[in-house]
């Protein structure tokens, strides 16, 4: 049984023509990977670091209704300590 599907238009690139072409469209990919993974990782610490302070402000925004005097501590030692950790990570950069 024969397929009613016909490919129409399918163009295909042409191989290098040498070794160096290849060589040379193998060093630009490698190039463009490259710094697309290192924007990534930029982009994944500062991530980590918002995530770290909207937790924070999350605490504070769910007791804001009425705290307790034990709530407040809790949420001051817990900013205290997301502001530490950012700071070290600053730090050590």
């Amino acid at each position: 049984m024969q397929s009613k599907l016909e490919l129409v238009g399918e163009e295909v690139a042409p191989p290098p023509q040498n070794q160096k072409e290849q060589a040379a469209a193998i060093q630009m990919l490698r190039i463009g990977l490259t710094a697309l993974s290192q924007r990534f990782i930029v982009a994944v610490a500062s991530l980590v670091d918002f995530i770290l302070i909207t937790s924070a402000f999350a605490l504070w925004w769910s007791i804001i209704t009425v705290p307790t005097t034990l709530q407040m501590e809790t949420a001051t030692i817990y900013s205290l300590f997301i502001l530490a950790v950012i700071w070290m990570r600053r730090r050590s950069q």
